[in-house]
């Protein structure tokens, strides 16, 4: 069954709806100005509330909050919440062609520990759970059991591993899960066998991503990012007999007490993204680690990064309410960003942040009980000229 909102929004004749106190499945169109390489440009943020808060009283503390969003497409997208619920959006259409007809459906729930990470390959959705296991379900049958379940037992005694992070190949076939444990495990997919297991540490991790080019031939390699502060690239020969897997560079944070909570890859392969707890969001050149650029204004940590489709920007979501947006080949921040939701926001902020396309972000945040997912709309011509090499 799908949930639709069609509600304009809200005016000065119409209070009820602007009075703080919004209704689930209200719109809201906002428009800023952007100024970007002379050009000014219209922004806009459409928001929908997820779960509101209560008309009185305070916020209600068991309300399950967004923890991450994945593109599906340019008009869709899936969300996950800590009380264990997935979500398909879609018809999201560009925020100032009204009526805006967003669909809602909701995954079976299948898990009773908080979803941490969903992505998306193949027409599958990928979710990471505490509850140990990931599940894959089909994109196209929300409400029907997942087409697998992938267990992470737990070593003796005691409760499974929580699972923070799931990363597909572009095939779906084969996956990357990282635990709480150090653990990186290394999935096939369609026949729900573990392949191999790597580890670089006891340390939590919480961050994975693919490289999508630049690996050697016959080679896969990806990136992951540890609780002890630091993002590993590793290699492996997918079809070896074991498959073994080797580090062929670490990025070490400063601050090696802060945890590493999100890792993006260019498009290109040759450009690393990393942020987490030190509040410093940081770009690499995946292939010697030399630093290309640091930005350290956040007054929070850093949930999620995301990079563009073309390569040439990337976004970050934070603790401290703000989703913003960088030039990869030199983070320099897009100028005039009072265009969109600067705020600061209260609880848990922004925690996930994608891409739609080159010029759509949308993200989650989470404000005193009002859960919300959003999509904010870029200039094309920012930032001016190539990606970088």
């Amino acid at each position: 069954m799908s949930d639709h909102a069609h509600e304009s929004a809200p005016t000065e004749s119409n209070p009820s709806e602007s009075d703080g106190t919004p209704r689930e499945g209200r719109t809201l169109l906002q428009k800023g100005v952007a100024v970007a390489g002379g050009v000014v440009a219209a922004s806009a943020v459409m928001e929908l509330v997820l779960h509101p808060t209560p008309a009185y009283g305070d916020p209600r503390p068991d309300i399950p909050r967004p923890t991450g969003v994945a593109r599906v497409s340019d008009n869709s997208a899936v969300t996950c919440e800590d009380g264990g619920k997935i979500v398909l959006w879609g018809n999201i259409d560009p925020p100032n062609t009204p009526p805006n007809n967003v669909t809602k459906d909701q995954f079976q729930k299948d898990h009773d520990k908080k979803v941490a990470y969903v992505s998306v390959a193949a027409g599958r959705v990928f979710a990471a759970s505490f509850d140990g296991k990931v599940t894959v379900r089909d994109l196209g049958r929300p409400h029907v059991d997942p087409l697998h379940t992938l267990p992470h037992p737990a070593t003796g005694e005691g409760d499974p591993p929580e699972v923070w992070v799931v990363i597909p190949t572009p095939d779906g076939k084969f996956a990357l899960a990282g635990e709480n444990t150090g653990k990186i495990v290394l999935w096939d997919v369609d026949n729900e066998v573990v392949k191999a297991t790597f580890k670089d540490g006891d340390e939590r991790v919480a961050a994975l991503a693919w490289r999508p080019v630049g690996a050697p031939a016959g080679r896969m390699q990806f990136v992951s990012g540890h609780e002890d502060g630091k993002a590993v690239l590793w290699q492996f020969n997918p079809t070896a007999n074991p498959i073994v897997g080797t580090i062929v560079r670490r990025f070490p944070h400063d601050n090696r007490d802060e945890p590493v909570n999100s890792v993006a890859v260019s498009p290109n392969g040759m450009v690393l993204v990393s942020a987490g707890f030190e509040r410093i969001a940081r770009v690499w050149n995946l292939t010697n680690a030399a630093p290309i650029a640091t930005v350290e204004d956040f007054e929070d940590l850093i949930w999620r990064v995301a990079i563009s489709p073309d390569g040439k920007k990337f976004a970050t979501a934070s603790q401290d309410g703000t989703v913003r947006l960088f030039r990869l080949s030199n983070g320099q921040e897009f100028p005039g960003q009072t265009g969109f939701d600067q705020q600061k926001m209260e609880q848990w902020g922004a925690m996930g942040v994608d891409f739609l396309k080159n010029t759509r972000i949308i993200y989650t945040t989470s404000n005193s009980g009002n859960d919300h997912f959003k999509t904010w709309d870029v200039p094309p011509n920012w930032p001016p000229g190539p990606p970088p090499p």
